[in-house]
C-alpha cells in the first residue's frame, strides 16, 4: 500500500513506539544514554567513512560490545537505511517506511524522507501501516545512532525471503543513492548469524560466513540460507549491503568482532558479528598521508 501525501501529511504525529526498551536497552533516557557511552569506546585512530557495515541486533549484553566497536570507528552521516529481516508472517513482504518518527527513550528519530521515498518509487519495496511496529533489529541500533550524530534521519527497510536478482536490483538502487549522496549517506545490513543447531556447528559456520564477508562475496552469503534451518536471520539484508559495497567499490573488510551465545536447552546456539567496509579511495588517501619510514635520503 502507497500513501498520497495527504494522508502522509494526517500522520506525521503518529510515532512509531519502541518495542524493545527494558529488554534489549534501558527504557531509562539516563540510564541507556549512560550505557551507550560505556560502550562507545574511545576509536585508536580517528574515525574513518564507512559506506557500508554489517552489525547484529540483539540484547545489549550479547552485542553492546560488538557494536560500540562497530560505530565507535566509523563518522557517522546524516542519513543511515537500515536493512533488517522481516520475520514471521511478514517474510514474505518487503517494506519500507518514508514518513513515521521512531520514538526511543530521551526523544525520536525522523525519517529521511526524500530518501524514503526515492527508494520505495523504484517498486521493490511496499509500504502499509503498522508493518514496522514489531521490529528489533532497526530500533536497537538507533541509540547508538541518536548519541553519535542527535540530527540523524533514518530509512527503515525490513526484507522478505527476496529472489537474487532482485536483491541485485535492489543494491544497485542503494549504490545510486550513495553515490547521489556521496558521504552524507551509510547504508547497514542487519543480521543475527547461524542458529537452530549446537555451538561446534554454529562456530564453524560463522567462521566460513565470516570469510565469504570479508570476501565481499555477497551471491554466496546470499545462498548461504537456502536452508533456512540452518541460516541466519538477516542473510538477504547482509548480502544486499555487501552486493552494495561491491557496486560502490567499498571492498575492504574489516571485523569488528564475533560473540558467540552457546546453546541451552531453550535457545539454539547464536553468533553475532560486526563488519564495516572502506572505499578504496579512503585507503589511497591515508596510505598518501602516512608519515614514511626508513632512513633519510
Amino acid at each position: 500500500m502507497w500513501f498520497t501525501r495527504d494522508s502522509l501529511e494526517e500522520r506525521l504525529d503518529d510515532e512509531r513506539a519502541p518495542m524493545v526498551a527494558g529488554n534489549f536497552y534501558p527504557s531509562d533516557a539516563d540510564l541507556l544514554r549512560q550505557q551507550i557511552h560505556s560502550l562507545l569506546a574511545a576509536p585508536g585512530h580517528a574515525a574513518w567513512h564507512a559506506p557500508v557495515l554489517i552489525a547484529p541486533y540483539a540484547h545489549y549484553d550479547l552485542v553492546g560490545d560488538l557494536l560500540g566497536k562497530l560505530y565507535s570507528a566509523v563518522t557517522l552521516p546524516e542519513v543511515v537505511i537500515l536493512l533488517s529481516p522481516a520475520e514471521g508472517r511478514i517474510r514474505r513482504i518487503s517494506q519500507i517506511s518514508s514518513y513515521r518518527p521512531w520514538r526511543i527513550p530521551g526523544g525520536s528519530v525522523a525519517i529521511a524522507s526524500d530518501v524514503a521515498e526515492a527508494l520505495r518509487d523504484i517498486g521493490l519495496l511496499s509500504e502499509t501501516p503498522g508493518a514496522f511496529d514489531n521490529e528489533c533489529a532497526i530500533e536497537a541500533q538507533l541509540p547508538f545512532l541518536t548519541t553519535l550524530n542527535a540530527r540523524v534521519r533514518i530509512v527503515p527497510v525490513r526484507l522478505g525471503n527476496l529472489p537474487w536478482p532482485t536483491c541485485v536490483r535492489l543494491a544497485q538502487s542503494l549504490s545510486d543513492l550513495a553515490a547521489q549522496y556521496r558521504r552524507r549517506l551509510l547504508i547497514i545490513g542487519l543480521t543475527n548469524l547461524h542458529r537452530h543447531s549446537d555451538s561446534a556447528f554454529v562456530r564453524t559456520r560463522d567462521t566460513f560466513l565470516s570469510e565469504l564477508v570479508a570476501q565481499v562475496d555477497s551471491k554466496a552469503v546470499y545462498h548461504l540460507g537456502a536452508k533456512p534451518k540452518e541460516a541466519p536471520a538477516g542473510l538477504c539484508a547482509a548480502a544486499i549491503a555487501l552486493h552494495t559495497a561491491e557496486l560502490i567499490d567499498a571492498i575492504s573488510a574489516y571485523q569488528h568482532g564475533y560473540r558467540l551465545a552457546p546453546a541451552s536447552r531453550s535457545k539454539p546456539a547464536m553468533g553475532y558479528g560486526a563488519w564495516s567496509f572502506r572505499e578504496r579511495i579512503t585507503e589511497r588517501i591515508e596510505a598518501l598521508a602516512a608519515p614514511t619510514t626508513g632512513g633519510e635520503f
